[in-house]
């Protein structure tokens, strides 16, 4: 029997989620606002070793890895068998991490919390010129599609709205949440929390070097953010308790190191349970990473319901039976694994926020039990309202 607990990763200045893109003889590294869920899950599983002393750093790059040789077995019970290089393994065994929820922004007040705060769906727009009130997309069959993802297949992304207006990018509470899967015509907007408010974005550059030496003409710009004091990344987890508590197993209230550039957050545990239990079943998104989950499904319903994506989803239901789908684009998460550190093939995924609109009657699950373990392939339904 797992319980859940939940787990706040404060930024101590800037981080960097993300990978390199090269171009000639220089290169523009941009940030993610937020860790893969393989990420989170390499960063807990190392942690646990590393408190109990089950790391070594005996090889070429100086890297603590695994001492396998060692304590084996202690190894696999506490942290599983799972490599990371893939998201279809033969074995799912995480040890003592049962499961993890998509992750999500924390607000605090005062050093409690105040709310939980989710990327908003791709159908929710402004509503104005001036930026000043958000809609949902008014969804009409008809000829107004600009773009076809699968033409042959009828998976279509709809604009509605004015395109000289910049895209919404906005996370919302839990008065958002409660308006968006009731399908109600008037959505709550914070200006206060916007990407651009809540991130913020920062650069460096700089020349390349190797042996100490500049390199010519290699030049670097890095993109990278700051999160707005009074926020923190969070991700519910649930775990076997018995080897432990979490508290005690993991670094609870000191440093880690989360995602690239060895970006520091302090990671703070806490059993759900209390005021923190409270807040999460008063959240219509978020109570719902608490019980068991088996994967984002339609539901074989006579009520027409959409789905929005709160994680990215590594399948694409057959378009066929969608009627509609608004589809931003599509995220690429490539596996590392191996002593030699070998990049694997690369997964796609439907990004976050994507929004299904099934045919009436037509049901679907997701299959990928592992990925949907890690926090992959979870998604909301809400009605479609306006």
């Amino acid at each position: 029997m797992s319980e859940p607990y939940l787990l706040s990763f404060k930024p101590q200045g800037p981080f960097y989620f993300g990978s390199s893109q090269s171009w000639d003889e220089g290169f523009h590294a941009v940030s993610r606002r937020f860790p893969t869920q393989m990420t989170v899950l390499g960063c807990l599983r190392f942690n646990l070793l590393k408190k109990k002393g089950w790391l070594s750093s005996g090889t070429e790059d100086g890297r603590l890895r695994p001492n396998f040789e060692k304590y084996e077995n202690d190894i696999k019970g506490l942290t599983g068998n799972v490599s990371g290089d893939s998201l279809k393994p033969s074995d799912d065994n995480l040890g003592i991490l049962a499961r993890l929820s998509p992750v999500f922004l924390v607000e605090w007040k005062n050093g409690r919390i105040a709310d939980f705060l989710l990327q908003a769906p791709a159908d929710v727009v402004w509503a104005d010129q001036a930026q000043k009130s958000i809609r949902i997309i008014d969804y009409k069959k008809t000829n107004g599609c600009s773009y076809c993802i699968r033409p042959q297949e009828a998976a279509l992304l709809f604009r509605d709205y004015n395109n000289k207006i910049p895209p919404l990018e906005y996370y919302g509470g839990r008065e958002f949440w409660e308006a968006y899967i009731n399908g109600g015509k008037s959505l709550p907007f914070h200006p206060d929390l916007t990407a651009d408010s809540l991130f913020i974005p920062e650069s460096q550059f700089g020349i390349a070097r190797q042996e100490r030496k500049s390199i010519e003409g290699m030049f670097y710009r890095k993109d990278h953010y700051r999160l707005r004091r009074d926020y923190s990344l969070g991700v519910i987890v649930h775990f076997d308790c018995a080897q432990g508590k979490p508290e005690d197993l993991l670094p609870n209230g000191e440093i880690v190191f989360l995602g690239g550039e060895q970006s520091k957050f302090t990671l703070k545990v806490s059993p759900v349970e209390g005021e923190a239990e409270e807040r999460i079943n008063q959240h219509p998104v978020v109570k719902d990473f608490i019980p068991d989950a088996d994967g984002y499904s339609f539901p074989n319903a006579g009520v027409k319901v959409k789905l929005a994506a709160l994680s990215p989803l590594l399948e694409l239901p057959p378009a066929n039976n969608l009627e509609f789908a608004i589809i931003p684009g599509l995220e690429t998460v490539r596996m590392i694994g191996g002593k030699k550190m070998i990049k694997s093939d690369a997964y796609s995924m439907i990004p976050v926020g994507s929004v299904f609109y099934p045919a009436q009657g037509y049901s679907y699950k997701s299959s990928n039990s592992y990925a949907t373990k890690i926090g992959y392939n979870r998604a909301v339904h809400a009605q479609r309202g306006a």
